[in-house]
C-alpha cells in the first residue's frame, strides 16, 4: 500500500510539472512571437507648434490575442528637464493628467517625445523584453507648445 501512495505522488508531481511546463513554454512563446510595431502617425506632428492644452497622440497598435498592453510616452524639454516615462493604455497623452503645473510645459519653448508599445499593465521592469520599437526609430517628435485660446 504505501509503494502505491508514493506512485501515485510521483505520477501527480510529474503531470503537475509537465503542466507548468506546458503553460510556461505556451506564455513565452507568445511572447517571443508577438511582434510589437512602432506607432506612427504623431499628433502633433514633428517640428509642429501645439495648442495648450498638448494632448500627444498616435496610431493604435494591435496586440495579439487576450495579451494586455499599453504604452511608454517619453517626453523631455521644458519643466519636464529630462526624459520623463507614463504609461497610458490608450494612443493618446493628455499632459493634464499626468503632471503638476510645476512640471507643465512652457509655452515657446522645444519638447520632445516619443512612444513605444509594451505588453502589461505598467512600465514593464525589462522594456527591451516587453516593448515594440520605439516610434520614428527612436528619433524624438519635436513640438513647440503655444497659448491656448481662453475658456
Amino acid at each position: 500500500m504505501i509503494e502505491y501512495e508514493k506512485v501515485k505522488k510521483i505520477v501527480f508531481l510529474l503531470c503537475f510539472g509537465i503542466l507548468v511546463a506546458t503553460l510556461s513554454l505556451f506564455v513565452g512563446v507568445s511572447f517571443a512571437e508577438a511582434q510589437l510595431v512602432a506607432p506612427t502617425s504623431p499628433s502633433p506632428s514633428d517640428g509642429a507648434t501645439a495648442e495648450q492644452p498638448v494632448i500627444l497622440k498616435w496610431s493604435s497598435v494591435e496586440f495579439p490575442g487576450e495579451i494586455a498592453g499599453g504604452y511608454v510616452v517619453e517626453v523631455s524639454g521644458g519643466n519636464l528637464g529630462s526624459n520623463r516615462k507614463s504609461w497610458v493604455q490608450e494612443n493618446s497623452f493628455d499632459f493634464r493628467d499626468y503632471f503638476t503645473l510645476a512640471y507643465g510645459l512652457i509655452v515657446n519653448a522645444k519638447h520632445e517625445w516619443r512612444v513605444r508599445a509594451c505588453f502589461g499593465f505598467t512600465i514593464p521592469a525589462d522594456e527591451e523584453q516587453q516593448c515594440g520599437p520605439w516610434s520614428n526609430k527612436g528619433i524624438y517628435w519635436k513640438f513647440t507648445p503655444t497659448l491656448g485660446k481662453p475658456t
